[in-house]
């Protein structure tokens, strides 16, 4: 260490050039040192690793003088941080069961002398008991844990070794000690003493609160790297460093445990002075930050039978047990509470005390007190007040005055949350003015406390203020919890939804999810299997509310209809069916009437001469004369055309003046199922091209085209699900004919004949034939599924469905809706798959005989309804359909059991395998490079991507049914866990890289499984780009995390990953410092960190992902002077987008600092967010 520190005073190791630091060592220890060994006592393995680097094999080891010296010593060139070594020549070594290292040997003692009376030197079978506790690893390497007899148990009887957590603390220049206790102790605490000859620090001119702060960064960043019954809660700062004299240090230097808890129970009592109290029956915890805070003690506590005081300062709570989970706290009720309340949390976490004068009159805090992150528990729910708020003159003056400002604070929104639940109306009306106001400045600090007031609104007394709330928060209320927003209001008085709130609602342009929110809300309203007559209001102010937003927003037209007609089919009564047939005609209503009449005239503007739609039209001569007057009648006097362009083109608005004479050309494509139909070609202007299918009908009832048209708007919704048949535009009744999309293709009967011909070096029927069934067999399915399974397709001809002809395309279509039968039973479709249309065809095609096996025909359920509604589908069936063939019936079965235990293979993902697998066996010795770049390109083609909504471990999977098919055993049965527990929901892709690297640190794998493994949970990694995994030891507790490598301008290579040690942390704390930034690391951070070839910090984010996983913030970035303008920050910034994408954040946003710097990496400015916010969506992973 000495040596280390002298040749730094003379280069130093960030900022010197390699020479300089070769140099200036051997002008310190001369040129032939080539050996070293560190073995009494701690050395940081950032001085081995320099020492390596200058040609010195600096060695660690471990020994006892009851071994000869020697133990354990680590091999030169194969040093691993915080080794101690493997075994010496003639040392025999093993772990205990509770990880004591055992030696014997032949340099081990005969005994000791003169041993106490019953103590044998030696175990039965030889080994010397060493007394220190180590981890082993699979090479032999061993660490030390802890000194037996100084690790102690937690009150509930967990192991801790508090040695390894100060050590922790060895890597902060800024501790001079820190000593752990939490022996028979509810949670761990720390006593720390600050490093005197630190000079990065100012001591003594800083207050002893911002002597904490700055230490409590510190603790904050141990915490992230223990297991969680390991984390420090609280520490004390102490005046003086143990003392050897006062018998507080051994010999060695070690704490004597017992002596120091003893010479410093009166700080470490405050520690743990945690108020216990029994009141009202409830368990009372008071927190000791709360009588810092207000500068009392624990002897200033009084209870009562429901109440506990506070004398000295004149102030009382309520707190009494209403049930099992419901406690009155002060002024409110709440839900969701354990045994014990733990008062902290409700003082410290606005969303509980927000609205509760008594809690916040019980202990007057700062501002900063009563919001503290990390203590906030989500279980607890606020419920209400067993009383309304009665307010005062004062309180009146004051939110009036709050209103007119522009600044606020959360005191003026916890004035507004008790005058929300006051019986005076007016009252109540301008809290939630204020609340308007405050939500209307910016996404804030403030706002999302002002969303959760105003969502209390729903149970305030007045409906006058229910109402003006919800209007208020319907456009602002986070997405995530919207359709519980939606359910506490409307389902407690569904006349919140009138025609005032319907209007106001309408003029607001609502997002999309929101809207999905409410039409979710609606259908649960309106299919719930029992109602009465208020839940039948809610339904029909549903119904109303999106008829009229549909027809005030025409982007929003077709995912209504569709939600409607469905409605108006299943809707639980025949009432609510005509309310959801009446509200479709006000929603078509309302949509022709923004589309606006249809011209009669237009004038030619190349000639300046009048035309009409007759100049406009030409009719192929197959047309009939009947035809082609409705046609013409249609086009001139309805807005057939610009309804159907405008629907199938993305909102295209044509007229006739963007049409040229000539330019619309009718021809008849069919006549058959009693309809003839048309396909109408419009060529504008401006060279766009659009064409529509429009049927006439010929011989068909009303009651069955109107039947047809339904089935047409279900099956041709598109959202989850592709659409199954054209999209449905409008019906003109006065001409009993209506507009389709038109589908280009050929039909499967062509293609298939056209693929029979096909060289046999290409594609050819054979291959495609697993693909085209399964994906015509799940079109039949979708269709039946669309229409509440009561109908299905009669008629599998080959010659009424357009489909895909390659495997990595999507878009079947049936072409044709006539004929259809009712639904007799799941078993019963399935076989008429095999029946009607497998068979048929391999009739007509021997050579596909065999291909299609009852296990692709199954597949075709689950890929429409989903893994478990399928599985749970053809179990229901195998239940109740008794008259099924015993083969189907058995291979069925056997299909669901294989189902159950290993997933669902959806059809991308498939036959994205199977393409694989043959450019595999074709190019056998494909290099890794070549192997990733064709893995990248299949799972783009098959757009597997969209897969992970449905199905969170198809990219998981993919990989493990490729790349790793032919790994060992023991990676596949990892990998086959990880896509388990994806699967059932244990795990996120979001913590997929951890995991990875998890896996990967516990095994022996190959050079290219590395190379693949990295890039499961990282898509954005090019087949080019070096990445590698890493993992840390901390005495028996292991992190592991994936490295990416990538270069500066000037050619430097630097590794960018988490940091995975509390001296990183501090390390990049340092930096900031540096840089004369003010940062306060916090529970909730983490911290990415970029590390020089020389393993230095030379840059690092610091960050936070926000709960639900959507969001994240980023705190800063910084990047030492020397590395500056050299890459190495936009390095840092991408792979930072590129882990946050990888873990399902959808935005980041940061503070307003540097905004030029931050615009240039896609952040702006919105309204609804403070500082800057960039979207992570849709965007292209950056190189």
């Amino acid at each position: 260490m000495q040596l280390y520190e002298a040749i730094a005073q003379r280069a130093d190791p960030l900022h010197a050039a390699d020479e300089e630091l070769l140099q200036a060592t051997r002008d310190l220890i001369g040129g032939r040192l080539r050996w070293g060994l560190s073995a009494a006592g701690y050395l940081d393995p950032d001085i081995f690793r320099f020492f390596h680097r200058q040609g010195v094999q600096l060695l660690s080891g471990f020994g006892m003088s009851e071994a000869t010296g020697g133990i354990t010593m680590t091999p030169p060139y194969q040093y691993k941080d915080n080794s101690l070594g493997v075994a010496l020549p003639g040392i025999e070594l093993k772990l205990s069961e509770d990880g004591e290292l055992l030696v014997r040997g032949a340099y081990v003692m005969m005994g000791y002398l003169d041993p106490p009376d019953g103590e044998s030197s030696f175990d039965e079978e030889g080994w010397l008991h060493s007394g220190d506790l180590m981890a082993m690893d699979d090479e032999g390497h061993i660490q030390l844990v802890d000194r037996k007899k100084e690790i102690y148990k937690n009150v509930r009887g967990e192991t801790i070794a508090p040695q390894r957590i100060e050590n922790l603390f060895r890597e902060f220049d800024s501790v001079g000690r820190a000593f752990l206790v939490g022996d028979h102790q509810e949670y761990n605490t720390l006593l720390l003493y600050p490093n005197p000859a630190y000079k990065e620090l100012d001591l003594p001119s800083l207050s002893a609160q911002e002597v904490r702060d700055q230490f409590r960064s510190l603790v904050v960043s141990v915490n992230k790297f223990v297991a969680p019954y390991e984390r420090i809660v609280d520490f004390a700062i102490i005046d003086r460093d143990l003392d050897g004299d006062r018998g507080e240090l051994t010999p060695k230097g070690t704490p004597r445990r017992k002596v120091v808890v003893e010479h410093f129970a009166d700080v470490i009592e405050s520690l743990y002075r945690r108020i216990q109290l029994h009141v009202g029956g409830v368990d009372l915890s008071l927190p000791n930050w709360m009588f810092r805070a207000l500068g009392l003690t624990a002897q200033d506590v009084q209870s009562g039978e429901a109440r506990v005081a506070l004398p000295s300062i004149g102030t009382s709570l309520t707190v009494r047990r209403l049930s099992d989970t419901r406690v009155q706290v002060g002024s409110c009720v709440y839900d969701g509470v354990g045994e014990t309340v733990k008062l902290g949390s409700f003082l410290a976490t606005p969303r509980l005390w927000l609205g509760n004068e008594e809690l916040v009159g019980f202990a007057p805090l700062d501002l900063d007190a009563r919001w503290r992150p990390g203590r906030d528990e989500p279980d607890i729910k606020w419920v209400g007040r067993p009383d309304p708020y009665v307010p005062t003159e004062n309180d009146r003056e004051l939110l009036t005055e709050s209103v007119r400002h522009s600044e606020w604070d959360l005191l003026d929104l916890d004035r507004a949350a008790r005058l929300l639940s006051a019986v005076d109306e007016e009252a109540a009306l301008n809290a939630v003015r204020l609340l308007e106001r405050v939500l209307g400045n910016q996404e804030g600090p403030l706002a999302e406390p002002a969303r959760v007031i105003l969502s209390r609104s729903a149970d305030a007394v007045s409906p006058d203020v229910r109402r003006r709330a919800f209007q208020m928060l319907v456009p602002v209320d986070k997405v995530q919890r919207f359709r519980d927003t939606l359910e506490r209001f409307l389902a407690q008085d569904p006349m919140v939804l009138d025609a005032e709130t319907s209007a106001y609602l309408c003029e607001r342009d609502l997002p999309e999810a929101k809207i999905e929110a409410f039409i979710q809300f609606a259908e649960a309203t309106c299919t719930e299997r029992i109602g009465d007559t208020e839940r039948d209001q809610l339904a029909q102010a549903l119904l109303r509310f999106l008829a009229e937003y549909g027809a005030a927003h025409p982007v929003r037209y077709r995912r209504t209809r569709a939600f409607l007609v469905r409605m108006s089919l299943f809707a639980r009564s025949a009432e609510l069916c005509q309310r959801a047939a009446q509200a479709r005609s006000t929603l078509d209503a309302g949509f022709r009437q923004w589309l606006g009449p249809t011209s009669k005239i237009a004038v030619d503007t190349e000639t300046g001469q009048e035309y009409r739609w007759e100049d406009v039209v030409v009719f192929e001569e197959e047309a009939p004369d009947e035809h082609r007057r409705r046609l013409l009648s249609a086009i001139k006097n309805t807005a057939i055309l610009r309804e159907a362009v405008f629907l199938f083109y993305r909102g295209t608005v044509i007229r006739l003046s963007d049409i040229p004479p000539g330019g619309i050309w009718i021809r008849l494509l069919d006549t058959r199922h009693g309809k003839a139909v048309y396909r109408v070609t419009i060529q504008t202007r401006s060279q766009e091209h659009y064409d529509i299918a429009v049927n006439v009908n010929e011989s068909l009832p009303a009651e069955r085209v109107q039947e047809e048209i339904d089935w047409l708007i279900l099956c041709g919704e598109s959202g989850s699900r592709e659409p199954v048949v054209e999209d449905f535009g409008g019906y003109v009744h006065e001409e009993d004919l209506w507009s389709e999309e038109y589908v280009s293709g050929d039909t499967l009967d062509r293609e298939m004949r056209r693929l029979h011909r096909r060289a046999p070096d290409h594609e050819g029927l054979r291959q495609l034939w697993p693909f085209l069934a399964w994906s015509a067999l799940s079109a039949y399915v979708d269709f039946w599924d669309r229409t509440g399974r009561r109908c299905e397709i009669a008629d599998l001809s080959t010659a009424d469905i357009v489909l895909p002809t390659h495997d990595y395309h999507r878009g079947s279509r049936i072409v044709s809706l006539s004929a259809r039968r009712s639904h007799g039973g799941l078993l019963a479709m399935i076989r008429s798959f095999k029946d009607e249309f497998i068979e048929p065809v391999e009739q007509v095609y021997p050579d596909l005989t065999g291909l299609v096996r009852w296990d692709v025909i199954f597949s075709s359920v689950p890929e429409v309804l989903g893994e478990q509604s399928g599985l749970a589908a053809y179990e229901e069936a195998l239940q109740r359909e008794d008259d099924a063939a015993p083969g189907l019936r058995k291979a069925l079965e056997e299909y669901v059991f294989t189902v159950r235990r290993r997933g669902f293979l959806p059809m991308r993902l498939y036959f994205a395998v199977k393409r694989y697998r043959r450019w595999a066996k074709l190019n056998q010795d494909a290099t890794p490079r070549a192997r990733a770049e064709t893995l990248q390109e299949l799972y783009d083609t098959y757009g597997l991507d969209r897969l992970t909504v449905s199905y969170p471990e198809a990219r998981l999977r993919f990989f493990r049914e490729t790349v790793f098919r032919d790994s060992s055993n023991e990676l596949q049965q990892g990998l086959e866990e990880l896509t388990r527990k994806i699967r059932s929901g244990e795990m996120t892709n979001g913590e997929l890289a951890g995991a990875v690297a998890d896996l990967r640190s516990r095994l022996k794998v190959e050079p290219d499984d590395d190379y693949f493994l990295a890039r499961i949970p990282f898509a954005h990694l090019r087949p080019e780009d070096a990445v590698d995994f890493v993992r840390t030891d901390l005495g028996g507790s292991y992190r592991s995390e994936i490295v990416v490598t990538l270069e500066d301008s000037d050619g430097n290579s630097f590794r960018v990953r988490h940091a995975l040690l509390p001296k990183e942390v501090e390390r990049l704390h340092r930096l900031y410092h540096a840089a004369n930034l003010e940062v306060r690391f916090q529970p909730e951070h983490r911290y990415l960190v970029a590390i020089n070839e020389r393993e230095q910090i030379i840059g690092g984010i610091y960050y936070e992902i926000e709960e639900g996983g959507a969001n994240a913030h980023l705190e800063k970035i910084v990047v030492a002077q020397r590395y500056r303008r050299k890459g190495v920050a936009d390095g840092l910034m991408q792979d930072f987008f590129n882990r946050l994408r990888a873990a399902g954040v959808k935005r980041l946003t940061t503070g307003f600092f540097r905004p030029e710097y931050f615009y240039g990496y896609g952040f702006r400015i919105e309204k609804r967010y403070a500082g800057l916010v960039k979207s992570l969506e849709g965007e292209v992973a950056t190189e």
